[in-house]
């Protein structure tokens, strides 16, 4: 623990959002991000191992050491070649090994399969909505998300660490890689996957964990499947086209909103379903369960009731309706739990590590940046994406 805080590199210290951009090919793309963050990635590496391993008593450590590092594994054999080729780089110019990376960058993956082991624990807090049409000031789409990860209530309790860390280390890359559409994903040193982006063609993307029994690792790692949509897709009905027509391996929300297009879909994502919830009349909210009829029912037995509270109150705040940027990002900062009395039925939460505004029809976004979560509690900086997927 000492020697973790010792060696702890700035991170964010600097002016924020730190922005990094990555051009060429997969290989170059790996080298040049491992070579800038390669201190933050061996940080990382260690101090998420920390967490997730040695929280765990000595007795069981071995077995989950072992039991991660197969999932990730298996879960590698389906990540595409030239992003592996892409993380190979990451090793080279980093220092960090290509087994350590892919476990990282599966982690997400490897976590809910595990859950099985504990079905019922409790789960992420994130929130997500988008607004257009009758329900904006000026009729374009605003697409807000805040991504939460926290270990409340669970054996890997860490008191709100790793959502400190990845608060901390949030970074906004502009990739352009060859051949391929380019984008901004929202994400940290060493991660390939997308958990936050938008691309040239304006089409913004954000995922949040929606747990089902039923996970495989069979299949594309979720958050590198959305690295491949926001490489390819330009509105959402190729996202649902290319998400039907991968493997996929754990339960997930994907909401997609096009700028462009003026239009939102919600993707709740199984293994062996993809379900589509359309707007409300210029209005998309989600949150960590599914709304679908068949995959709602399916998932009644492991449906957390803040997360339900926290739809809730989103809904009601996207209903009053004339949003524009200062309203939307007050959506985002906001801290009632409509009455649930949990801390995770609020919006903006302890385990809120990124929270971003996007305006894809003008090329920007809005990144919050407080030092300490919820992440929207801080100033938000404007970021000229267009300039960024120019460059």
């Amino acid at each position: 623990m000492e020697k973790l805080e010792r060696d702890r590199p700035a991170g964010g210290d600097g002016p924020l959002p730190r922005t990094i951009v990555l051009e060429g090919s997969p290989s170059q793309i790996g080298v040049a991000h491992g070579q800038l963050l390669g201190a933050e990635i061996r940080f990382l590496i260690r101090r998420v191992g920390w967490h997730v391993f040695q929280r765990i008593d000595p007795v069981r450590r071995p077995g989950l050491r072992i039991a991660a590092r197969t999932l990730a594994f298996i879960l590698g054999r389906y990540i595409p070649e030239r992003i592996r080729e892409e993380i190979r780089g990451i090793s080279a110019g980093s220092g960090a090994s290509y087994a350590d990376l892919l476990l990282m960058n599966t982690l997400d993956d490897v976590l809910n399969i595990l859950r099985r082991l504990a079905p019922r624990m409790p789960s992420m807090a994130c929130s997500s909505f988008v607004v257009f049409g009758a329900h904006t000031s000026d009729g374009d789409l605003l697409h807000g998300r805040n991504l939460d990860y926290h270990f409340r209530g669970t054996s890997l309790d860490d008191n709100g660490e790793v959502s400190r860390l990845l608060l901390r280390y949030a970074t906004l890359f502009a990739y352009h890689p060859a051949g391929r559409t380019a984008f901004i994903s929202i994400a940290w040193p060493g991660i390939v996957g997308v958990t936050t982006a938008m691309n040239q063609a304006g089409l913004c993307l954000g995922n949040l964990t929606s747990y089902l029994r039923g996970t495989t690792p069979n299949g594309v790692p979720a958050t590198i499947l959305y690295r491949t949509i926001a490489e390819q897709a330009a509105s959402p009905r190729d996202v649902g086209q290319l998400l039907r027509a991968a493997r996929r391996t754990i339960g997930n929300n994907l909401v997609a909103s096009s700028g462009p297009e003026n239009r939102a879909v919600l993707f709740e994502i199984t293994k062996d379903s993809v379900e589509e919830v359309a707007p409300e009349d210029g209005m998309l909210v989600a949150a960590n369960h599914f709304v679908s009829p068949l995959l709602a029912g399916r998932q009644r037995l492991y449906l957390p009731a803040h997360s339900v509270a926290r739809r809730e109150r989103l809904r009601s705040l996207c209903e009053q309706g004339d949003i524009g940027v200062d309203k939307a990002l007050t959506i985002l900062v906001d801290t009632g739990d409509g009455g649930a009395s949990h801390p995770f039925a609020r919006i903006a939460n302890e385990g809120t590590a990124v929270s971003v505004l996007f305006r894809p029809a003008a090329h920007e976004l809005w990144l919050g940046t407080s030092r300490e979560p919820p992440a929207s509690q801080g100033e938000f900086r404007r970021v000229n994406t267009g300039r960024l997927l120019k460059a």
